[in-house]
């Protein structure tokens, strides 16, 4: 546990004098624009704590350190003391394994919130941090959390030129994110569809979050996207409601562009019923509309709940992350 906190102020107390000391002469540096001394000064203080096997201090003095850089719009040496983070645990893990990685997770977040979303140096920060939460914590592919904040960041980025490579990356954040997220998804795949200059173009990305949740085994996400789709698109398509028997009904979308959405549902039919044979004669029925990303995305969908060797081995889940895991 730390002994050292911020106040509401954002003042720094501690039990300890030395580390405050030590804290409070590197403040007075950097508001006096001494960054680079500061910074330098700072890493061989964490550097002597490391090698002194005093993890828990040096992960404090990175914490405010780099609070206080952010503070002054030095993100760039913001960054690099988090990334001397994720070096010096990875070289001492006996000691990391003392520090709780919940407590290292939520100073990351705070930082992170505080690094503007056109920030250049978030990219390759944002990759690192999901990168140690994937290997230190139970989440397979990162702290949800952290892929809410990530996500969020790149949904409102207001660099134009890149903002279809914003929108996929804040798209593979979010859905990898909290519940909290869910409503960021709808948004995001909306107005990307409703900005389309080609309706059959935008209709291409409607059906990505809902075979993406169901790949996740987020069953009720899928379902839930597909319905909050259904009301969105009431107004502009015919859209049905049919049932399948008397326990279940999908929303029939009647535009051949937006077959891939009936496909989804039928297929989760089978998931939920464990028809695998129907499966695949879904897939069948439906190949017209399995093209593009939606093809090895189904071909996960049928490794992973009926073990369905695709015909190209495909790790659709790696693929999606490729683009903020480099």
């Amino acid at each position: 546990m730390s002994d050292i906190v911020a106040n509401a102020t954002g003042n720094i107390t501690s039990s300890n004098p030395k580390l405050q000391r030590t804290i409070a002469r590197f403040k007075a540096k950097v508001a006096a624009g001494d960054f680079y001394e500061a910074h330098q000064t700072l890493r061989t203080l964490i550097n002597r704590a490391t090698k002194s096997h005093q993890l828990g201090h040096a992960v404090d003095l990175i914490y405010y350190g780099s609070l206080i850089l952010v503070e002054h719009s030095q993100y760039a040496s913001a960054s690099d003391l988090i990334l001397l983070l994720f070096d010096i645990l990875g070289k001492d893990s006996e000691e990391a394994e003392k520090l709780e990685t919940s407590e290292i997770t939520n100073k990351l977040i705070t930082i992170l919130s505080k690094f503007p979303a056109n920030e250049v140096s978030l990219k390759k920060l944002s990759a690192e941090t999901i990168n140690w939460s994937a290997s230190n914590t139970e989440y397979k592919f990162g702290d949800p959390k952290i892929h809410d904040l990530i996500g969020d960041k790149y949904l409102h980025n207001p660099t134009p030129e890149n903002l279809t490579e914003n929108y996929v990356v804040a798209m593979n954040h979010l859905i990898l994110g909290t519940k909290a997220s869910f409503d960021n998804v709808a948004e995001l795949v909306w107005s990307w569809y409703c900005d389309a200059t080609d309706s059959v173009a935008g209709a291409q990305v409607l059906g990505i979050p809902a075979v993406n949740y169901a790949i996740l085994k987020n069953i009720d996400a899928a379902k839930k996207f597909i319905d909050v789709l259904a009301d969105k698109l009431q107004a502009s398509s015919a859209v049905k409601e049919l049932s399948v028997d008397e326990f279940c009904k999908i929303r029939y979308f009647e535009a051949p562009e937006l077959g891939f959405l009936n496909f989804i549902q039928l297929a989760i039919l089978c998931i939920q019923t464990g028809n695998k044979d129907f499966f695949v004669k879904l897939k069948n029925e439906y190949r017209s509309v399995l093209v593009g990303d939606y093809k090895p995305a189904v071909d996960k969908l049928g490794s992973v709940y009926f073990n369905i060797q695709a015909p190209k081995q495909v790790n659709f889940l790696q693929e999606m992350m490729s683009g903020f895991l480099k």
